[in-house]
């Protein structure tokens, strides 16, 4: 998963807690992961990052309804108590359709396929 990227690609390790931060999947096993590590690691900066990454998910969910409804509201579509439904349930079903495929994708295979492409086109 992200701990081993992280462990594996040091340089980039701020981008990988910055986009964990950012998804709707659990980072503690990246955080498990960096602590046992015996690497040297800022924890601070790291920390300073997983924060940036929560605050964009958050924002992205305090934003979204709104600009939805700006956008309703610009186009001259009236909003009623029922459109309001249907754009939540919209919004729910489409949040648990990322979800889903972000936690049943295969990204250990994934990952491995691009390292070997990777590794071949470098040669």
């Amino acid at each position: 998963g992200f701990g081993k990227l992280v462990l594996d690609h040091p340089k980039s390790m701020h981008l990988y807690i910055f986009i964990a931060a950012a998804l709707p999947i659990p980072d503690d096993p990246l955080w498990i992961a960096l602590g046992m590590s015996g690497k040297k690691i800022n924890f601070p900066r790291c920390i300073l990052w997983a924060w940036a990454g929560k605050n964009v998910t958050t924002i992205f969910y305090v934003l979204f309804p709104i600009l939805i409804l700006l956008g309703f509201t610009a186009t001259g579509i009236e909003v009623s108590d029922i459109s309001s439904v249907i754009t939540e349930s919209i919004m729910l079903l489409t949040t648990l359709a990322i979800m889903q495929f972000i936690l049943t994708f295969n990204w250990e295979k994934f990952l491995t396929k691009k390292s070997e492409e990777r590794l071949s086109n470098s040669e």
